[in-house]
Formats: structure tokens, C-alpha cells, sequence
């Protein structure tokens, strides 16, 4: 129940006092009014000056009361007027985000650009082609699965580009103890993968691209979170309006974000509350099934 509720219930209880005290004194009570004695003007005043002062706070109290809880009612609307409206915007932005993003082999001219939902398909591709190659890997394939989805999502994350291997290096290094030769052994059979036949097997590193998307979506779920004269019901509903627009693939690299280590605890609790990843297509969930070669 909302404050505003509760004011006006309270002040519906003042008034029904209000008349249960005025009932009472003329009808019940003795102390004005008695049967076979006549109503003089003096007692009838006395009578109207006692009941008056008696209900009348009550009465005032009630109906500030009842003006209170409608500006209150009157500031939610407004608020939320007012939050819908940047929600909106944040919501077109979000679209455009998806609509715009697009990626390019670096290693190839004969590659095509790709942009929009098939993005995301190349983004899961890479982590699910990762998580192939760890599967094969005689001292990868010892890890526990969540360090084994670590490892294919920082491979994703990173990357393997000729002018910069020192983050995902560092990475197996200091997260999960590899040696340099272990280390070596992985980058060499990520290399030998096939680019641009499918247009989503190369590992160029997407942590800029693919991350900036992931925190601004983040924050709109936590500008969501935030608002206060929003019920969790109502918070919900934007969010789900918000989940619509990733597809099923954004979904996918999502939660393989959420189950690695490059993941911000406050996103993981905003996972939990929300269930920001309802239309998951549970069959590609790879680290769940036996990976096939695509």
C-alpha cells in the first residue's frame, strides 16, 4: 500500500470518528439531551460549541489529509511522466545502439562488413568457437566449466590482434595459472582458425565495442532500478520493454558475460532481481551441450 493510500483511508477512518462522535452526543449521550426534558437554545449551543470543537480538527485533520495524499498522487504522476520520458529516449538509443553496431575482419579485404542482429551472431559465434577450441585443449579441458566460459568469453573480450596479445595474456596468467608455453599453445590454435567463411570465426577483441554496449545497458536497467515511486511490478514491465529490443543472440553473449569474471557485481545482482535474460533459447547454452563444429 502507498502513502498516499494509506492518508486517504486514514483521514475516510477521521471522518466516519467524526460522525460516530456527533451520533453519539445527540442521540446516546445524556450529557446534552435527555428523553422528556425539553431542548432549550442554551443547551442546543452548548451542545453545537462542544460537537464543534470536538470534531471539528478531526475533520480538518482529515480533509489535509485527503489534499496531502492527492499532491502526492499528483508529484507521482508527474515523476513518472517525467521518468517515461527519458525512458523513451533511453530506449531509442538502445535501439540504435543494436541497429548500429558493426564489425569487420582486420585481417581480411575479402571480408564483409556486418552490422545489426547478425553482429551478435558473429559475437556468439566467437565465444562459442573459443569455448570449441578450450574443449580440445588436453589442459584447458581440466578447468571447471565456469573458468572453461571465462576463458572463451575473454578470448571473445580480448582477443588475439598481432598488436596486442598482453590483456588476454596477463588474463590466463594471473586468473587462471597458466604457464607461458600453455598460453602459447591456445593463441596458436585460435590463429589457425578459418576468417570469413562464416564471417564470425576470427578473434579481433571486442571489449570496446561490445562492452560499451553491455555497460550503457546496464545503466539503463539501474536507471530503472532507481526510481522509487516505481513498484517492482511497474519496474519489471520497463525492463521487459527494454529486454525486447536485444535479440535472441545479444541475449546469449549477455549471459556470457554474466558468468565471467570481466562482470560488475551490481550486474549480476540486477540480473538476479529482473531476470534480465527471459527468452534465452536454452539449447544454445553450448557449455550445456556437446559443441558441434559449425
Amino acid at each position: 500500500m502507498t502513502l498516499s493510500n494509506f492518508l486517504i483511508l486514514f483521514s475516510l477512518f477521521l471522518v466516519i470518528c467524526g460522525f460516530s462522535f456527533y451520533l453519539y452526543f445527540s442521540l446516546f449521550s445524556k450529557l446534552f439531551f435527555q428523553k422528556k426534558q425539553k431542548t432549550t437554545p442554551e443547551r442546543a449551543s452548548t451542545f453545537g460549541e462542544f460537537i464543534n470543537g470536538l470534531t471539528g480538527p478531526i475533520f480538518a485533520l482529515a480533509g489535509f489529509l485527503i489534499i496531502y495524499a492527492t499532491i502526492m498522487d499528483q508529484n507521482d504522476i508527474n515523476n513518472i511522466q517525467q521518468f517515461e520520458s527519458q525512458f523513451y529516449k533511453l530506449l531509442d538509443y538502445n535501439r540504435d545502439n543494436n541497429l548500429d553496431i558493426s564489425i569487420k575482419s582486420p585481417k581480411s579485404k575479402i571480408c564483409n562488413e556486418i552490422k545489426g542482429g547478425t553482429v551478435w551472431l558473429s559475437f556468439y559465434s566467437q565465444i562459442k568457437k573459443a569455448y570449441e577450441i578450450i574443449q580440445n585443449n588436453d589442459v584447458l579441458n581440466q578447468k571447471d566449466t565456469k573458468a572453461k566460459m571465462d576463458i572463451a568469453f575473454t578470448t571473445f573480450y580480448y582477443g588475439i590482434s598481432s598488436s596486442d596479445t598482453t590483456r588476454i595474456y596477463n588474463h590466463l596468467k594471473l586468473k587462471h595459472n597458466l604457464s607461458h608455453t600453455q598460453i602459447c599453445k591456445y593463441l596458436f590454435e585460435l590463429r589457425k582458425i578459418e576468417h570469413c567463411e562464416d564471417f564470425s570465426a576470427y578473434h579481433a577483441g571486442y571489449s570496446n565495442k561490445c562492452g560499451t554496449f553491455i555497460l550503457q545497458y546496464f545503466s539503463f536497467i539501474n536507471y530503472i532500478d532507481k526510481q522509487k515511486m516505481l513498484s517492482l511490478e511497474q519496474k519489471n514491465e520497463y525492463v521487459n520493454m527494454l529486454n525486447l529490443q536485444n535479440d535472441n543472440f545479444c541475449q546469449l553473449v549477455i549471459y556470457y558475460y554474466l558468468y565471467s569474471t570481466h562482470c560488475e557485481s551490481d550486474h549480476v545482482l540486477l540480473n538476479s532481481k529482473y531476470n534480465l535474460l527471459p527468452r534465452i533459447d536454452s539449447t544454445l547454452l553450448f557449455h550445456l551441450n556437446k559443441i558441434t563444429n559449425e
